[in-house]
């Protein structure tokens, strides 16, 4: 069921998509911009790895045992290349790492265990697996690799911040107009968003700003290109930057200045790591409970393509 299909499609293509849910829920789906992902590569004695998390509450540290990961790519980016001994990877993430088979013939333990959770070794969330040498006759034996103390949250801070794009290798590189040298720009408004959770009509619901999200009939992308949002839902109905007084369920919308500088700050008061998922390629904001719109009133269809002739409508 997950991945779905494969799609194979060429530069430029445009490609139209229907999508049925026969869930009980809401499903999302996202993509994202890398045209090109490995599995496995092999390259005399070195692998390519390929490590996703596809989860949606824990993060975990990806370590093999006796062995150095190389980090090489993320989210069908480049990066500098660093030598690791273990990878934290939070929701959502990917990581193409290179490994390399340099340890005497045998079997070595490869381990995904929790961030934030006393997991011990036998416990049903740590993942085990078994890197194979084609010649091996020794079993992986020993005690599991450790990782870094799971509770250590500066470890997988300062672990993201060493994380640097490659600009000078399959990447973008940076243009005459300097897109890339966002040091002077101008802030046009800050959003501050907390997340939380709350009880409303007896259920318990996370919330931003203390707004629970409602999810409408109408998918707030058709509302906007057939009415403008009329009749539907109104825009700005609560704070930005501050949470509402009471627990309540409503439409979250938040505009946003096209082209405008805007400072996202994201607040963590729950007692577990808190995940977001930051959608397209600079806005919309869909994972808890938030949809940023950011409008532009030219129906250029070069910046956006129109819904599909065969747009399935209601009523």
């Amino acid at each position: 069921m997950f991945p779905g299909p494969l799609i194979n499609a060429t530069t430029n293509d445009n490609i139209h998509v229907n999508v049925f849910n026969d869930l009980d829920d809401p499903l999302l789906f996202t993509c994202f911009r890398s045209s090109t992902k490995l599995t496995l590569y092999r390259h005399g004695k070195t692998y390519l790895l390929r490590i996703s998390n596809v989860g949606t509450a824990w993060s975990f540290n990806f370590r093999i045992q006796n062995h150095q990961l190389v980090l090489v790519e993320t989210k069908g980016s480049y990066v500098n290349q660093i030598e690791l001994e273990s990878l934290d990877v939070h929701v959502g993430q990917s990581y193409s790492v290179l490994v390399t088979a340099n340890q005497n013939a045998a079997d070595y333990y490869i381990v995904a265990s929790p961030k934030l959770s006393n997991a011990t070794n036998n416990n049903t969330l740590v993942g085990v697996a078994v890197l194979h040498y084609d010649n091996s006759t020794t079993p992986a034996n020993g005690s599991l690799p450790s990782g870094p103390d799971p509770f250590d949250l500066q470890f997988s801070i300062n672990q993201a911040k060493s994380i640097r794009w490659n600009l000078t290798t399959g990447a973008a590189r940076p243009n005459p107009q300097g897109m890339f040298h966002v040091t002077n720009v101008t802030i046009i408004e800050t959003f501050i968003l907390n997340a939380s959770t709350t009880t409303i009509d007896g259920l318990s619901r996370y919330s931003v700003n203390n707004v629970s999200f409602l999810i409408l009939d109408t998918p707030l992308k058709l509302a906007d290109f057939f009415s403008n949002r009329t009749g539907v839902y109104e825009l700005d109905a609560f704070s930005k930057n501050t949470s509402n007084a009471n627990a309540v369920r409503g439409v979250f919308v938040a505009s946003a200045l096209h082209k405008g500088w805007t400072e996202i700050v994201l607040e963590n008061n729950l007692d577990i790591i808190d995940t977001w998922h930051l959608d397209v390629y600079s806005f919309f904001v869909v994972g808890y409970n938030l949809y940023v719109r950011v409008y532009d009133v030219d129906p250029n269809p070069a910046k956006e393509k129109p819904p599909p002739q065969n747009l399935l409508l209601c009523g």
